[in-house]
């Protein structure tokens, strides 16, 4: 199983918030982060592009995707301490 970092914006309203995880797939990137997201508000959960966008129905909260990387399996356990994951 891949561990990815994902770094994203969660927009509500005018507000803009950088947020991280770590998110876990046996697939690809964008496959990983569009399982992690896709029901994020339940079914209000729209998803505007797999692994980049995804809004709340009623377009007052998103969440839009940054970056995302591989992290090596030995680093792991040092970046979820460093991201207080422990």
């Amino acid at each position: 199983m891949k561990t990815y970092y994902v770094l994203y914006t969660f927009v509500s309203g005018e507000t803009n918030v950088s947020c991280k995880v770590l998110v876990k797939g046996d697939q690809g990137e964008k496959e990983a982060v569009h399982d992690h997201f896709k029901d994020r508000w339940g079914e209000k959960t729209e998803c505007v592009e797999k692994g980049v966008q995804y809004n709340e129905y009623t377009d007052l909260e998103a969440i839009k995707v940054e970056r995302v990387q591989l992290v090596a399996e030995e680093d792991e356990p040092i970046l979820k301490k460093y991201m207080g994951m422990y």
